[in-house]
């Protein structure tokens, strides 16, 4: 659970971070999304048919992010996710690879009834925010910036749920530890009273005694 914390509390400040800047802090000169080193797919390359090398690659993803975009039309969104993912891996720098994964995350991470996946959601801010200020395409930084200010305030919210049962947690925990504290005091109050009694009692028995002989 802590872990989970630390990943919301992370996603909601870079998230924040991100959004208070413009659109026009975006690249403009290039198109290219820089390779942040991230690994998105353990799949391997298919040397066997696409060939070896820089070009190899390029061409599979192209061919995968193809199959992307036609199971996102048919909402198979399941099915889209790890292929768009390798099509990132073998071509990290193309914006579109990005566009189609974050597309697919975060039709995913609507679709899931219950409790929400924190994971998943800070995978989809990660994306949209790439997008959005990696893209030259004004177009894909406006549908990047909306997607994640919705996704923003789910965060937001979860964040603030969150502090408000810790807070709850806290004054519980309060409470119970006065209540033992007065039960304490209660029994002590109690053995004090019955240590009066014994000597009181064990006095009148000696007076008795004396009063006798």
């Amino acid at each position: 659970m802590q872990s989970k914390t630390l990943f919301t509390n992370t996603s909601v400040l870079l998230a924040n971070l991100l959004l208070a800047a413009p659109v026009a802090f975006a690249d403009s000169l290039s198109p290219g999304i820089k390779d942040q080193g991230k690994k998105y797919s353990y799949e391997k390359p298919r040397v066997d048919f696409y060939g070896t090398g820089q070009s190899g690659r390029m061409s599979e993803a192209s061919d995968l992010r193809f199959e992307v975009e036609g199971l996102l039309d048919e909402g198979e969104f399941l099915a889209a996710i790890p292929k768009a993912k390798k099509a990132v891996q073998l071509d990290p720098g193309y914006p579109e690879g990005h566009i189609l994964l974050a597309r697919a995350l975060t039709a995913k991470f609507y679709q899931q009834k219950g409790q929400v996946d924190e994971k998943l959601l800070a995978e989809c801010l990660r994306e949209w925010q790439l997008i959005r200020y990696h893209d030259a395409d004004l177009s894909d930084q406006i549908e990047a910036g909306g997607q994640a200010k919705r996704l923003l305030k789910i965060a937001k919210m979860l964040e603030k749920d969150r502090q408000t049962k810790l807070k709850e947690k806290a004054e519980q925990a309060r409470i119970a530890q006065k209540e033992k504290g007065a039960q304490s005091e209660t029994v002590e109050e109690d053995e004090n009273d019955s240590a009066d009694r014994q000597v009181s009692g064990k006095l009148a028995l000696k007076k008795k005694r004396f009063l006798v002989f």
